[in-house]
């Protein structure tokens, strides 16, 4: 896993950490997903494909919930 300190950074991702983060052969983000979803770039976002659209759609699905309930 790649040390970008997913849990505690207070700054989008730099397209050199995005660039950083480990992948499987098929290009699907091995780091903590949902981490990276959050801190990823609206530009960067816009790169993922497949798998990880998918991934990234049910996070802010499950982040929409959350803020309901919440509120």
């Amino acid at each position: 896993m790649t040390n970008l300190n997913l849990t505690t950074r207070e700054t989008k991702l730099t397209d050199a950490e995005f660039a950083s983060i480990e992948r499987n052969a098929d290009g699907r983000i091995l780091d903590d997903f949902d981490f990276v979803w959050i801190w990823a770039t609206p530009e960067q976002k816009a790169t993922m494909h497949g798998d990880d659209l998918s991934r990234g759609d049910d996070t802010d699905e499950e982040l929409r919930c959350m803020l309901a309930e919440f509120m």
